[in-house]
């Protein structure tokens, strides 16, 4: 339509609906706040430039659909016109989002800050991890973007998944245990496997977050508490007590761990009363063995890695020891007594016995304190003395033997020598069974 065909009614029309317009626009320029002609332009008229400008962490602002519309930091490679613009929420894994869509909306609702846990996953697939501030940018007490405040904590998520999943490998091991195994910290009990509970007939709940040193015989509390003061990794020996008060013999192994990210110290508990009160018949075994020996006249001794831990009352007598009274024998070595001849095939004989093979009877020469040389007889064979391994000889006195066996030798060749000198055919009558005549020389 033509100004020269429009009527003088449409003109005022016209007029009046332009009129309008204008008011419109006169009204919503006064209650709408500077709107973003550039993305930046929110940080150049506030208070968050500065913050925006030197933040260690990347912060993002976003509008209410979580587009951006300006960021600090970009990654290496991203330039920023191929984010800006873009939504926020293409940024994060699946998991994160709604987390974060909630975040954003609850502050341009509520206009206070919110936080929350975000992931996002490189082309790579590597993943990154931040915890994220969202505070409100408020203008006209309305909000009219979000800045969103990324940390990184990848490193920190990493090391606590890898506790977690230590912790999760150690508790799958520990419950398969056979022996019972507890992790305590500042005196009480944080975990525990079922084995223990067995150990100790004790429930779960009497026995997690318990101080532990009650479950021990107060004798050995303070071997114990030295034990984990000196961070003490060899086994140790001490008494449980069992829920109704029986006292059960233990054996424990202790060191330091990281737990939870805190030091801890785990701790491995093996029953072993079985063992121990095998080792008490064992004893009284040895000590019935020892009282018969005692009585018995020929020496005995007992030594275990060459070191005599036993020896009769004869054996005392035989070797003319100076310690006369039983169990006093303290570090006096067997070889102190053989002669140097005798050392290399003794300790050859050691090792045999040692192997389980019986050996003969056995004579050697031995030397007593007193530098008198005597004859004996031996015979050894291997034993356990308190657990371990050791050999038991018997022996006997046989100088009166020997000396009068060279006696007679001395005698026979007197003898024949004399024999030798006289004339004609000499015989000797032996005192056997038939009377034999032995020829012995012919005569001069």
């Amino acid at each position: 339509m033509t100004l020269s065909k429009k009527t003088k009614i449409e003109l005022i029309s016209e007029v009046k609906k332009l009129q309008r317009k204008i008011e419109l626009l006169k009204k919503n320029k006064t209650s709408v706040p500077t709107q973003f002609e550039t993305p930046t332009n929110i940080f150049k008229s506030t208070k968050w430039e500065s913050y925006f400008a030197h933040s260690e962490n990347t912060v993002v602002a976003v509008d209410s659909k979580g587009i951006i519309l300006d960021i600090n930091k970009l990654a290496k490679g991203t330039k920023k016109e191929n984010v800006i613009g873009k939504s926020a929420y293409s940024f994060v894994d699946k998991e994160t989002l709604k987390t974060m869509k909630l975040a954003i909306a609850s502050v341009f609702k509520s206009h206070k800050p919110a936080d929350y846990k975000s992931k996002r996953i490189d082309e790579k697939g590597n993943s990154f991890y931040y915890s994220t501030k969202a505070t409100p940018v408020i203008e006209h007490k309305k909000v009219v973007a979000v800045v969103l405040e990324a940390k990184d904590v990848t490193q920190a998520v990493l090391i606590k998944q890898s506790l977690i999943e230590s912790e999760e490998k150690f508790k799958k091991l520990s419950d398969s245990a056979f022996e019972g195994v507890a992790i305590h910290k500042d005196g009480k009990i944080i975990e525990a496997n079922k084995a223990l509970y067995d150990t100790f007939r004790y429930t779960e709940k009497e026995i997690v977050g318990k101080p532990f040193l009650p479950f021990f015989h107060p004798d050995y509390h303070k071997k114990v508490i030295e034990n984990i003061k000196n961070k003490v990794e060899t086994p140790y020996e001490v008494k449980i007590f069992r829920k109704g008060g029986e006292e059960v013999w233990v054996e424990m192994l202790g060191t330091e761990i990281v737990y939870k990210g805190e030091p801890a110290r785990v701790v491995s508990i093996r029953d072993i009363t079985r063992y121990k009160e095998n080792e008490i018949r064992i004893k009284e075994s040895e000590e019935n063995h020892k009282h018969f020996l005692q009585e018995i006249p020929s020496g005995v001794i007992i030594y275990v890695d060459s070191i005599i831990v036993f020896a009769n009352k004869a054996a005392f007598e035989i070797l003319d020891l100076k310690q006369r009274e039983l169990g006093e024998v303290k570090s006096i070595n067997i070889f102190n007594y053989i002669l140097p001849k005798y050392q290399k095939e003794i300790k050859e004989r050691i090792e045999r016995v040692l192997n389980g093979e019986i050996l003969p009877f056995w004579e050697i020469e031995v030397q007593t304190p007193n530098n008198e040389i005597l004859d004996i007889e031996i015979k050894s064979k291997g034993i356990l003395h308190n657990g371990k391994k050791g050999i038991q000889t018997v022996f006997n006195n046989i100088s009166y033997r020997k000396n009068a066996e060279k006696v007679l030798k001395e005698s026979e060749r007197v003898l024949s020598t004399l024999m030798n000198q006289l004339p004609g055919m000499a015989y000797r009558c032996e005192l056997d069974d038939k009377w034999t005549m032995r020829f012995v020389s012919k005569g001069a």
